[in-house]
């Protein structure tokens, strides 16, 4: 039998995220009504039932109970990009629509980028436990949430590969509050991650650091570390690296290493336009 799309109207929307209606269940719960055979127009209406207290609701609570405990708020759902509801949606008031549609496409000013993607934190993302003669004691410390885990090791590394750290749940309302400080970064001052060559010359404490961790690095999961770091899967390194970048190798530094930037935590919900302007300094900085 075949089959042929079909299109759906989205009618309604209730964001229930607050209120766990499900006792034990810690997913974030909407719901959506539907109508079959009619394609959506928007804007598409929302409700956010938003509940002030730190608990769920009681689930043996009245429609009216409910609505006197909660806040039901009036949003809308409307596509990123006009006339393309596959694009995102976000969720926004219509009178803010109007004046936050005068920001959309390119800017000629600036572009953003996602900062540093590692796609092996435990290995990058370091913590100083102290300063030696010949660099900085740091040590990898287990991060959670983390699919893959590594080894906790304390290693001593050169000072001037170790950066400040700020991650999106770092950045507060005036200002930025990091709980594990630094990243060891095997780059240059541009951004260009430094050669096998050069680290084992330059850097070799940290060449040391990162080949301890070299199956680990090397089968990063995410693009477009798998692909390009391939050949050390099936070769030796020798021959693996006159066709593939180094094994350390960090695709997207050079953006996070610009003098000042603009940060933001992220795109979405009461978060929206969270901004701060970072100073960075090269390396570890003594003061």
């Amino acid at each position: 039998m075949r089959r042929e799309n079909c299109p759906c109207k989205v009618l309604k929307i209730h964001d229930l995220v607050t209120l766990f209606p499900f006792e034990g269940a810690i997913n974030r719960t909407s719901l959506i009504v539907v109508e079959k055979a009619k394609p959506t127009a928007f804007p598409v209406s929302c409700i956010i039932w938003h509940n002030p207290a730190s608990g769920g609701i009681d689930q043996d609570s009245s429609l009216e109970e409910v609505k006197n405990m909660t806040r039901q708020l009036n949003m809308a759902f409307i596509p990123i990009e006009i006339n393309k509801p596959e694009s995102p949606w976000m969720q926004i008031t219509e009178k803010a629509y109007e004046g936050i549609k005068k920001i959309f496409g390119s800017s000629p000013w600036y572009k953003a980028y996602e900062g540093v993607n590692t796609a092996l934190n435990q290995v990058y993302w370091v913590k100083v436990i102290s300063e030696a003669q010949d660099g900085l004691l740091i040590t990898n410390p287990p991060l959670p949430g983390q699919k893959k885990s590594v080894k906790q090791v304390e290693q001593v590394v050169e000072k001037e590969l170790v950066y400040p750290l700020i991650r999106g749940r770092d950045v507060k309302k005036w200002y930025c509050n990091g709980e594990l400080v630094c990243i060891l970064l095997p780059v240059d001052e541009s951004g260009n991650t430094l050669s096998h060559s050069d680290l084992k010359v330059k850097y070799p404490k940290t060449w040391e650091y990162f080949y301890y961790f070299f199956k680990d690095l090397v089968n990063r999961g995410g693009e477009p570390y798998k692909s390009k770091l391939e050949p050390y899967r099936e070769k030796k390194l020798e021959i693996a690296e006159r066709s593939a970048p180094p094994f350390y190798w960090l695709f997207n530094v050079k953006p996070s290493l610009a003098p000042y930037k603009v940060v933001w935590k992220c795109i979405a919900g009461k978060n929206f336009g969270k901004s701060r302007i970072l100073n960075s300094s090269n390396g570890w900085n003594d003061t």
